[in-house]
């Protein structure tokens, strides 16, 4: 059975994980304040066990407008990958919780679900820390009918774009979603 929603969002699944540091901090993990970088998955269990008290939540640019969406009272539904692990089981509890459909399992092999550090300085000042992980390994094969059903609108994250199997990903989504008569928008973010 094909299943129907009013807004698809297809994206990155990142847990944002905020906490309020000092500026010593970002000097002992060689950060410049405000900045946005690139880790990898030892760098982000190194700064982890280094950081002190934080908050954790679902994130990314599309997963929060769906968030959003349906906490405004839209019905929702998401496709991004994420890991069977303590992250991910953040993502898809926040997720879920506001209403979203979440149209993939958690992964149970590979990469650890991505995550977003932000370091929040006392100046407001925030420095990110991201490592994509699961996220990146959203394949082509992910994408069938019953992952995409028959949305009334698509958004889908350009970020996508930069993942190995992104440009086919969102090729077959957009696609799918054409001939389900959905409109489409690409998030530059």
């Amino acid at each position: 059975m094909t299943r129907s929603t009013q807004l698809l969002g297809v994206s990155n699944a990142i847990v944002d994980i905020l906490a309020h540091v000092d500026h010593d901090f970002l000097e002992r993990i060689g950060a410049a304040p405000g900045s946005m970088t690139l880790i990898d998955e030892d760098r982000a269990a190194e700064i982890y066990a280094m950081m002190g008290p934080a908050t954790e939540m679902s994130g990314g640019s599309v997963g929060n407008s769906v968030a959003n969406f349906a906490r405004l009272g839209g019905q929702a539904a998401y496709i991004g990958r994420v890991a069977d692990d303590q992250f991910g089981g953040v993502f898809n509890h926040d997720m879920t919780s506001l209403g979203v459909e979440m149209r993939l399992p958690p992964q149970t092999r590979n990469a650890p679900t991505a995550r977003s550090y932000v370091l929040i300085t006392p100046d407001g000042q925030r420095t990110m820390q991201t490592y994509l992980g699961a996220c990146t390994e959203l394949a082509v094969t992910d994408i069938n009918d019953d992952t995409v059903g028959r949305p009334a609108i698509v958004l889908i994250e350009g970020y996508l774009l930069d993942t190995p199997e992104g440009p086919e990903v969102v090729a077959r989504v957009m696609s799918m979603a054409q001939a389900a008569g959905a409109r489409i928008a690409l998030s530059l973010s």
